[in-house]
């Protein structure tokens, strides 16, 4: 990046190593959820917040095609212990926060969460 700590996406996906794209999304999501001008409640989500929502979960989504699609040993690994994408791309899919057609990354339908067998809910 050229002389400044700001980013946005574009600038990102030409410029910046996936490392530090990774760590400018989780920033910047970290950031505007935790905003008390888009999410002033942790009850409720204003209507004019939920469009941000969806434009967070494609680019933290980024993250997880990346990893599979490029580090895929390890992406195995650590979701094989955690299913962090298996719950994420649910949670997404639950509240239809992001196109079907966008979830490129394949998770098992039969797959379940060992937590989830024991009665835990799923996101």
């Amino acid at each position: 990046m050229a002389g400044t700590q700001a980013c946005c996406c574009v600038c990102c996906l030409l410029q910046c190593p996936a490392i530090d794209y990774t760590r400018h999304t989780l920033d910047g999501a970290a950031c505007l959820l935790n905003s008390n001008k888009y999410f002033p409640s942790r009850v409720s989500i204003k209507e004019s917040s939920v469009g941000k929502l969806g434009s967070v979960c494609r680019r933290i989504y980024r993250i997880f095609s990346h990893a599979y699609f490029h580090h895929r040993q390890i992406f195995d690994k650590y979701e094989n212990e955690t299913f962090l994408c298996h719950r994420f791309t649910r949670f997404v899919m639950k509240y239809n926060l992001m196109s079907k057609d966008n979830l490129i990354v394949p998770i098992m339908e039969d797959e379940t969460n060992p937590n989830e067998a024991e009665g835990e809910n799923d996101a």
